[in-house]
């Protein structure tokens, strides 16, 4: 799990059915946002795809300390 500390991404949600990138609604995410919670909560590979518009600082959170928390 990540959160963005400086900078801002975009985040590209696969579709459903098609399992096709949707790049006619992409989401922007800025300092505070976070992104990969999916992945940690559940146990699956990834469900969108992100990518830095600019430079980024972020901080990981790492599966056995997201355990931790919670």
């Amino acid at each position: 799990m990540f959160f963005i500390a400086k900078g801002d991404c975009t985040v590209r949600v696969k579709d459903k059915i098609e399992d096709v990138i949707d790049l006619s609604s992409p989401r922007t995410l800025n300092p505070g946002d976070h992104f990969g919670e999916i992945s940690m909560i559940y146990g699956c590979p990834r469900t969108a795809s992100v990518s830095a518009n600019n430079y980024c600082t972020l901080s990981k959170l790492k599966k056995l300390n997201f355990e931790e928390l919670v």
